[in-house]
């Protein structure tokens, strides 16, 4: 059954109201004509009010044209954009902030210009801010509110002084005091209300021991109550919605089994009961989606079925939705957005065609409905299955707030 008809965007309905039903399939469809990178691709950023989508990784060309590790595409049209700043290493992570987008990684300069792993550039314009602040190791996340900028990797120092793996700059782009001491690498960085959580390599961070995963007040940088161990690596954490997903390399979490994949609770770190197993390697994003929740990474294995590196789950359950996508390497970065799954890697093919580092879904989910004429939110009478493809609303990304 084909997608419901749009009129200028909007979902076109019979006269009685839709309930629907919990998830049961999807219809994803590999969209075409979407520019191709030359090397890996590492980070993406939306701005959403533009429609502008960044990217950042090693690559050196997009479609054809140079592109120094950093790109734009404009998601309407699915074409490049003239935006065309240059880093001279690898991008690891964007975040668009206002009139800026600020990247970390690898790199020391950006438009010919020193800049130690972090940097702000117009995102219009593409010209390098005057910003420069001085990190001595790999930025890996960026993380930010209105007035502070929080930042993880591998570095020791920022603008000089002691910073392990954590720091944080004001809105004057000064650093600020902000001092939690990860004692070893931070992978990934995202928002609990107003909290800070961690996903990384660490045993001790705040002041308190606390493995791999962690929950940091925003203002003092101490560690809160929040506990979740785990067994080995964490990469990835994303909350959504008031649900919290981690993803990583570990098969425990607070000592519950959970391989590569596990829900937690966003007020005390338990585990939930949501589970899938993704074995054979390490899961390194995460993305909700209503009631699918995207896994990249890179991996062959989802609950116990070969399946590889990119998996879209139940969000209830945790099957293996059918028509799920796979990737022939690894995903590094998703973004769901509008009915469709943008993702960025390593890989070179995707559901068995030639995709180079970049790929683009749509996708409808499949659910049966039920009339309700009198719309008092009673289920009255099934009218069977159908593939109904909403526009979601344009929520935040979660590395904002």
């Amino acid at each position: 059954m084909p997608c419901l008809p749009r009129i200028g965007g909007i979902v076109v309905l019979a006269a009685t109201s839709l309930a629907a039903a919990p998830t049961t399939a999807q219809n994803f469809t590999l969209l075409t004509g979407w520019p191709q990178a030359n090397g890996i691709v590492h980070a993406m950023a939306l701005d959403e009010v533009n429609g502008v989508l960044y990217i950042g990784g090693a690559f050196s060309q997009v479609d054809g044209q140079s592109r120094e590790r950093l790109a734009a595409i404009d998601i309407a049209t699915g074409t490049l954009t003239a935006w065309a700043p240059g880093a001279d290493n690898t991008v690891l992570d964007i975040l668009v902030r206002s009139d800026s987008v600020i990247i970390g990684g690898q790199f020391t300069t950006v438009n010919g210009q020193p800049r130690a792993h972090l940097a702000a550039i117009d995102r219009t314009t593409g010209t390098l801010g005057a910003w420069a602040p001085a990190m001595d190791g790999n930025v890996n996340c960026l993380l930010a509110d209105a007035s502070v900028l929080y930042v993880g990797g591998a570095f020791t120092q920022a603008d000089g002084q002691v910073r392990n793996r954590l720091a944080a700059f004001g809105g004057s782009g000064a650093l600020t005091a902000w001092e939690p001491n990860a004692s070893s690498t931070v992978n990934d960085l995202e928002w609990n209300g107003a909290n800070i959580l961690v996903a990384g390599v660490f045993s001790n961070i705040g002041g308190s021991s606390r493995l791999r995963l962690a929950e940091l007040d925003a203002g003092t940088g101490l560690a809160t109550a929040w506990v979740a161990d785990a067994d080995a690596t964490s990469t990835a954490v994303m909350a959504s919605n008031g649900r919290l997903f981690t993803g990583g390399l570990f098969s425990a979490v607070n000592g519950t089994a959970r391989n590569g994949a596990a829900e937690l609770s966003p007020v005390d770190g338990s585990v939930l009961s949501w589970s899938a197993s993704i074995t054979g390697g390490t899961v390194r994003s995460l993305v909700l989606d209503g009631n699918i929740l995207f896994t990249g990474g890179f991996y062959n294995t989802v609950n116990g079925n070969a399946h590889a590196n990119l998996a879209a789950l139940d969000a209830t359950t945790g099957a293996l939705l059918s028509g799920s996508p796979e990737a022939s390497s690894t995903i590094n970065r998703m973004i769901a957005h509008d009915g469709r799954l943008y993702a960025a890697g390593a890989f070179t093919a995707v559901n068995g065609g030639a995709r180079d580092r970049f790929a683009v879904w749509s996708y409808c989910t499949e659910q049966a409905w039920y009339a309700d004429a009198d719309e008092d939110g009673g289920r009255q009478r099934r009218h069977g299955d159908g593939l109904h493809c909403a526009t979601r609303p344009r929520g935040r990304q979660h590395r904002l707030r």
